[in-house]
């Protein structure tokens, strides 16, 4: 990929972190994400984490993914036209799809049901009983 192109991927259901996984296995690379980096905002955090939703794994239609060589200059970029960017991580040689907390690490999880849908079908099922 050279300097200034870059791979869109919109993001949808399953959120960032089914996003992330499906990157790697296209290009065949590990990663190291920084959670901390990720734009989400606050409020949206709790409002998932108080019914017990995975933010991460939340259907986050509206935004989108770049891989790019030159991660600092598209976020500039993005930036100075006004759209919110963040450098979140990198892809690296290997498989370990890492994520970072802090001095914590962790190992990305495999695709997962989207958030939204996984509480869906628990209320449905509840409904049944």
């Amino acid at each position: 990929m050279g300097t200034g192109t870059a791979d869109v991927r919109p993001l949808g259901p399953g959120g960032i972190f089914n996003a992330l996984w499906d990157t790697c296995e296209m290009y065949g690379a590990g990663a190291v994400i920084d959670i901390k980096k990720i734009p989400v905002r606050q409020e949206t955090i709790e409002i998932l984490e108080y019914f017990d939703l995975n933010p991460y794994y939340a259907d986050s239609a509206g935004a989108s993914l770049l891989v790019t060589a030159d991660g600092a200059g598209t976020v500039f970029a993005l930036r100075e036209a006004g759209i919110e960017a963040a450098q979140i991580g990198f892809l690296t040689d290997g498989k370990a799809r890492t994520i970072r907390y802090g001095e914590h690490t962790r190992y990305l999880d495999r695709p997962q049901l989207d958030e939204f849908a996984r509480w869906e079908n628990s209320h449905l099922f509840c409904e049944r009983e």
